[in-house]
């Protein structure tokens, strides 16, 4: 799943943190069943989320993620467009 959003200014920082508090807690809890990365363009406010997640419902589990994901409409200039996507292959050393 690819979702990008584009985000107010005042909003840039604080969305930063709460992508920062998930990667904490993912480093925390390790799960083996999610696989997430976060991009911002070169605009600086817009934000390109790649989640590539077995159970889409194990989410829930997590708290940090949780948060981020609820409070994203309100931190948008525009809203989230997510597609889903199939992966045709990458490279990670």
């Amino acid at each position: 799943m690819v979702s990008r959003y584009r985000l107010r200014e005042d909003q840039k920082d604080f969305d930063a943190q709460l992508v920062a508090a998930v990667r904490d807690e993912l480093d925390r809890v390790r799960p083996d069943w999610l696989r997430w990365d976060v991009y911002r363009l070169e605009d600086g406010v817009t934000v390109l989320s790649v989640l590539d997640v077995d159970d889409p419902s194990q989410l829930r589990r997590l708290v940090e993620f949780t948060a981020y994901t609820e409070t994203l409409d309100a931190r948008c200039e525009e809203p989230p467009v997510t597609d889903v996507v199939e992966h045709l292959g990458g490279y990670r050393p």
